[in-house]
């Protein structure tokens, strides 16, 4: 298996707690955060991981200069903000001939370690062409609702409204021969996955989710950075 890791971000909204490193290599219990993410893969059968690298790209080189893991590593440097989408697009021109084709991807500044082996199988089961990990939050005033059917297949994306609903978790797997026409077609090079992408799958392919009762931790802003310390020490 193969995944992806989208740590090319700027991270401003972190900057008033962490402004020496880039988002991954933000310190949790002495350790980065990308190391939590590189460790809960190797619980599973990786042969590599592709992180895609921009903001102080080369401290988070350096780093694994310094530090081995079970799989082998391969950064996907971005010269300008890309943004999620941008990066998936960059990772799928560049790297083809070298992904597989199911894959996942994990955005950088998340911890939700799901049973990833649970979660491929529902994926292969179900003949997804995407399939997205989700939990349900209370009082969600943060991230996109999803609405499913009864089969699980994503029929809904909705903005937050402050109320108990399923979140996108952050975590992906992918059909690579169903999703490059959606990244290619008439994009520019910085969008989101998020925004500009999973609103439009759902209609042209099949997207399904599964729901997991995981912690979940979102890094990206200073609140949530502090609880992540509690969160990711139970690891």
């Amino acid at each position: 298996m193969q995944a992806l890791i989208l740590a090319g971000g700027l991270g401003k909204r972190l900057r008033s707690m962490v402004s020496d490193v880039p988002k991954p290599l933000a310190p949790i219990n002495n350790y980065p955060f990308i190391y939590y993410q590189l460790r809960y893969l190797e619980k599973y059968n990786f042969q590599k991981v592709f992180i895609s690298i921009g903001y102080k790209k080369e401290l988070i080189v350096n780093y694994f200069k310094k530090n081995k893991f079970s799989f082998d590593i391969k950064f996907i440097e971005e010269n300008s903000p890309l943004g999620t989408g941008g990066a998936i697009k960059h990772f799928l021109i560049t790297q083809d001939s070298g992904i597989d084709d199911n894959f996942f991807v994990l955005n950088g500044d998340t911890y939700f370690p799901i049973d990833l082996s649970e979660f491929y199988k529902f994926y292969l089961n179900l003949n997804s062409d995407l399939s997205i990990a989700s939990r349900n939050m209370d009082k969600n005033d943060r991230y996109s609702s999803i609405d499913v059917d009864e089969n699980n297949r994503i029929i809904k994306f909705v903005k937050p409204n402050g109320h108990s609903s399923l979140i996108n978790g952050g975590i992906y797997i992918f059909k690579k021969n169903k999703i490059n026409s959606i990244f290619f077609a008439n994009r520019n090079e910085n969008f989101s996955v998020e925004e500009d992408i999973f609103p439009i799958a759902i209609h042209e392919i099949k997207c399904h989710t599964k729901k997991f009762d995981t912690d979940f931790i979102d890094i990206g802003i200073p609140d949530d950075y502090v609880r992540a310390s509690d969160i990711i020490s139970k690891i």
